[in-house]
Order: C-alpha cells, then sequence, then structure tokens
C-alpha cells in the first residue's frame, strides 16, 4: 500500500482507469493492515461489485492470523463499513473518485473487552422500541422469549411448542447481546422444527456463531438503520452505534419493502 500511495495522484488515476478498462465488472480495492497487524500477502483485490462486505471480510480474515475471539472490522476515510452493503454500495459512497480505488483498512476489537461500540453491542440493555417490533411481525401475533422483565431461562423452552399451544404466529426476540451465540444456535434448532423467528441483533458476520448458526439456517438478513432503542433504566437510548439487522428464519420479508439479502 505504501508504494501505491507514493505514486502521484495522475500516476495512480491512470492505473485505476488501466484497471477498469481491462476488469470492467471488478471493482479495485485496496487493503492495509492497522497498526499492530501484520500485512497481507497481497493489498490489491479485484472485487465483483456485488460480493456482500462480510463475504470480502471473510476472504481478507482467511489471509491473516489472528485470535479468534477478535472481530475483523473494514474501515474506509475513518468509517467503519457495514457488513450488509455490497462492495458496488461501498465504493459508490467511500470510493476514490480521483483515483477509482477504494481504499480499505482491517483492523480488530476482542468482542469479550474491546473499545466504543463493541462494547456496547455486548450490553443487554438495548430494548425494542415498539414501532420496530410491530413493523417487523406485521400484524401477526407473537411469542417474545426475551422481553426485559423475563423470569425463566428462554433458552429451555420450546418455543415452538409453545406457539402451538398459545395460536401465536412467530417468535420476535431481541436477545440479550452478551450470549447472543447462544441465541442463534436456539434460533437455528427450533427453525428445524419450523418455527417463524424473527431476530434483532448486531451483525457479528465474522464470529463462528454466525457461521454455524445464521448462514446454514437463516433465510433473509434487512439492514436496519437508525433503531432507537430503549433502556429499562433510562428510557430511549438513540440510535445504536452498531450495525443492527434483522434475521429471518423459515419467513420472507417482502412486506417490508426494504433492500434484503438473502442467505440460504
Amino acid at each position: 500500500m505504501q508504494e501505491h500511495l507514493a505514486l502521484t495522484i495522475s500516476q495512480r488515476r491512470e492505473k485505476g482507469e488501466k484497471i477498469r478498462m481491462k476488469y470492467p465488472n471488478k471493482i479495485p480495492v485496496m487493503v492495509k493492515n492497522d497498526i499492530g497487524l501484520p500485512k497481507l500477502d497481497k493489498e490489491k483485490f479485484l472485487v465483483p461489485p456485488d460480493l456482500l462486505l462480510s463475504e470480502f471480510t471473510y476472504i481478507v480474515r482467511q489471509r491473516i492470523k489472528i485470535d479468534s475471539k477478535k472481530a475483523l472490522l473494514l474501515m474506509s476515510n475513518n468509517e467503519l463499513l457495514n457488513s450488509c452493503q455490497t462492495i458496488s454500495e461501498i465504493y459508490e459512497r467511500n470510493g476514490d473518485k480521483d483515483t477509482g480505488f477504494l481504499y480499505v483498512t482491517y483492523c480488530v476489537e476482542n468482542t469479550f473487552g474491546g473499545k466504543g461500540y463493541i462494547n456496547k453491542s455486548l450490553s443487554d440493555d438495548w430494548g425494542s422500541p415498539p414501532e420496530l417490533v410491530q413493523e417487523l411481525v406485521n400484524g401477526n401475533s407473537f411469542f417474545d422469549p426475551t422481553p426485559f422483565d423475563f423470569e425463566v431461562d428462554a433458552l429451555t423452552i420450546d418455543w415452538t411448542e409453545h406457539c402451538r399451544q398459545t395460536g401465536k404466529k412467530v417468535v420476535y426476540l431481541n436477545p440479550p447481546y452478551s450470549i447472543l451465540g447462544k441465541f442463534l444456535e436456539k434460533c437455528a434448532f427450533e427453525s428445524t422444527k419450523g418455527c417463524r423467528i424473527i431476530v434483532i441483533c448486531p451483525m457479528r458476520c465474522s464470529n463462528k456463531y454466525w457461521k454455524n448458526w445464521v448462514d446454514p439456517y437463516c433465510k433473509f438478513i434487512v439492514p436496519w438503520e437508525k433503531v432507537s432503542f430503549i433502556s429499562k433504566e433510562r428510557g430511549v437510548l438513540g440510535h445504536a452505534p452498531f450495525h443492527i439487522v434483522a434475521l429471518f428464519y423459515n419467513i420472507d420479508p417482502t412486506y417490508l419493502n426494504r433492500k434484503m439479502y438473502k442467505v440460504s
């Protein structure tokens, strides 16, 4: 990357133009490491425009050795990139218009005690605003196994059987983010019994539990921006400082009229 940045703007522009002419269906992405992290064996990637950032993050992660407990994050222009967006969407917003390249830096945060938004996304004090719940369940009666005041172990309840006995149409949950992996495993298990489930949670696509319990079982992922969560103690918290998605198990969310990604 340093060698590339040492070129003049005009030289980088010429280089970018040649690449785009030769590979019109690819986006040139330059990737560099954050301070203290190992460098990649290659820094320039030609990426399909419809590739999700989460998929590209996985490609980068495979090329470096980092602790499995650490989340790999990609940034551009000092902005944390949204894993639910495609490379073309990110390029449109963050691409260097002078050179034609997308410049990305990878960094890591310890998901068991990092800083900033990582700490916040591990908190359990992120209650669902009623209007969000109503939009997601679309008028269906629903069972919420994880309300603020729940007194039973939601992981031991048979959600599918509960819905059958009570006539509830869907399960909606905003699980405790400190044990998100356990709840996503539960969602995967219940979905195999035909349970229709909607989950609102932080995007954690680089974690092992996401690969195990979301990718193979979840049908659709819908990015959800500017969610104003509610705190049991403090009232409205404002917009979450981390990327929020809605996961749909055995449900087609086309009724939302929002951008969505089919997973499996």
